[in-house]
């Protein structure tokens, strides 16, 4: 759903909301706490509408927590993937990076390392026609501090031709890679590997 800059200007009928972390007695705690091996509702949001930011940080675990989404009342939720990996952090290793859906900014001199604080950003817009949910899972053994807030609209009637965002994660650990006993610059190793045979052999 790419939004034209004169839409802008256009004149829309929805409400804007935000669920947050925000800390209920009024003092500065903004942050919510995850135990090892539990899950939290981040949001549960009436639709229709759509998902139109997610602003997140935290100091640790990138690749042991997971984001997982369902839209409407789905059996099975549309994206389960790895907190660092959907916001473009792989390995858990954290880099800041600025891109036309997604940003993460790290703490001052602190890229290309493990367990640091980041700020990390979603512009997908992500509609819905009934319901969204988002939790977080800590798979961790140590407790998870997380902020955020997503800000999301809701709409007085579905809008048309719009799809639903799904992710997943997936890895094979280790990876052998593509032919491995052929050794390294090696006459044999120096073949065609595109189109089918590269798909076929990866």
């Amino acid at each position: 759903m790419f939004r034209h800059p004169l839409d802008l200007t256009r004149i829309q009928s929805g409400r804007t909301g935000r669920a947050s972390s925000y800390d209920v007695s009024g003092r500065n705690q903004d942050s919510w706490k995850i135990p090892p091996g539990e899950s939290v509702v981040l949001a549960d949001v009436r639709g229709p509408g759509c998902i139109t930011h997610i602003w997140m940080t935290q100091q640790a675990h990138y690749r042991e927590v997971l984001l997982r989404f369902t839209w409407d009342e789905a059996k099975r939720p549309s994206v389960v993937v790895p907190l660092g990996d959907f916001f473009g952090l792989g390995h858990g290793i954290v880099n800041s990076y600025q891109s036309f859906l997604f940003s993460c900014s790290a703490q001052p001199g602190r890229n290309n390392r493990f367990e640091v604080g980041a700020a990390l950003n979603c512009y997908v817009p992500m509609p819905f026609a009934k319901r969204a949910r988002v939790e977080l899972v800590n798979e961790s053994k140590e407790v998870h501090r997380q902020y955020f807030y997503i800000d999301y609209e809701r709409w007085d009637t579905p809008r048309e031709g719009l799809g639903y965002f799904h992710a997943e994660f997936r890895r094979r650990n280790p990876f052998p890679g593509w032919g491995p006993e052929i050794d390294v610059n090696s006459a044999e190793a120096n073949v065609v590997n595109k189109e089918r045979t590269a798909w076929e052999n990866n």
